[in-house]
């Protein structure tokens, strides 16, 4: 494998990655939920214990994950496969927390399933996130991945409140932006770095899109 072109310090990148061979990586409520936790567990510098992933709550686990890897800014599982919006941080390994958060993920799939070897298709992608207009696009297309999955085969923009059917998945952060459920999950994110009317232009799919303000 080709090593991935460096991060920068202070740029956006959207991450994803897949189950290899397309294969599901979420069967299940208890599977998604895990793989959230870890996204918060994983993110600090202290190691992670199992322990915590099914004692704690998200919030206890921010607590006392010590200082942060990286910014998470949003996210969103699919069955097979996940997106996360980022921030990276000056003189971090982002890499480490890619590699503590899914090679963690892939030993409690592997134990709980009863098979060996990789879980995901190689080394995480990554795209820089090149200006404010690409992040709020990105944003909107990362939010809106479970579409598909909880309208088939409708038009995602006719007859339906898009909003409420995005608020109503559980396993990405649109809820958490567009509406003012306060969940315990909040504590993955970092909402600090995005302009102040992204919950606002998340919740109509036509203005996420082509809307280009600035942050701030």
């Amino acid at each position: 494998m080709p090593n991935r072109v460096p991060f920068q310090s202070w740029r956006f990148y959207h991450l994803y990655n897949r189950g290899t061979d397309k294969r599901v990586i979420f069967h299940d409520e208890s599977d998604w939920r895990r793989f959230l936790l870890g996204l918060i567990a994983s993110n600090g510098q202290l190691p992670v214990k199992s322990a915590d992933l099914r004692e704690k709550s998200p919030e206890e686990l921010a607590a006392k994950r010590g200082q942060t890897l990286i910014d998470l800014c949003a996210y969103c599982l699919m069955p097979n496969h996940f997106h996360l919006v980022v921030r990276v941080k000056k003189g971090v390994d982002t890499g480490k927390f890619l590699r503590k958060h899914l090679i963690g993920y892939t030993m409690y799939f592997n134990r709980k399933y009863g098979r060996s070897g990789v879980l995901f298709q190689g080394r995480t992608k990554s795209k820089l996130i090149k200006d404010a207009r690409h992040l709020i696009t990105l944003l909107a297309y990362v939010n809106e991945n479970p579409l598909e999955l909880l309208t088939p085969g409708a038009d995602s923009t006719a007859a339906q409140d898009v909003s409420a059917v995005l608020a109503a998945y559980p396993f990405a952060s649109y809820r958490d932006y567009a509406t003012p459920d306060a969940r315990a999950e909040r504590a993955a994110l970092e909402f600090s770095l995005l302009p102040r009317h992204i919950g606002a232009a998340l919740k109509f799919r036509r203005d996420a899109i082509s809307f280009g303000g600035a942050s701030g």
